[in-house]
C-alpha cells in the first residue's frame, strides 16, 4: 500500500517566464537551500538544490518556496 497522506501539491509552477533557479526553498529534513537546476515541471519536477548538507536532487512537492 502506498502512503499518499502527505500533501502532493506544490507551489512551484514551471513554464512561461518564471524560473525557480536561484530561489530559496525549505525541505523538512535538509533545511533551507537554493535551487540550482530544474528537470521537468509540476509537483513531480526534480530540483537540484544546494543545502548546507550538500547538493541534493529533490522532487518539487517536498519543497516549500521561501
Amino acid at each position: 500500500m502506498i502512503d499518499r497522506s502527505y500533501d502532493q501539491s506544490t507551489d512551484f509552477h514551471q513554464g512561461g517566464d518564471h524560473d525557480v533557479r536561484g530561489q530559496r526553498v525549505r525541505h523538512s529534513q535538509f533545511g533551507t537551500g537554493v535551487v540550482l537546476d530544474v528537470a521537468g515541471n509540476g509537483p513531480n519536477a526534480k530540483l537540484t538544490v544546494r543545502f548546507d548538507a550538500g547538493v541534493k536532487v529533490v522532487i518539487a512537492r517536498f519543497l516549500t518556496p521561501l
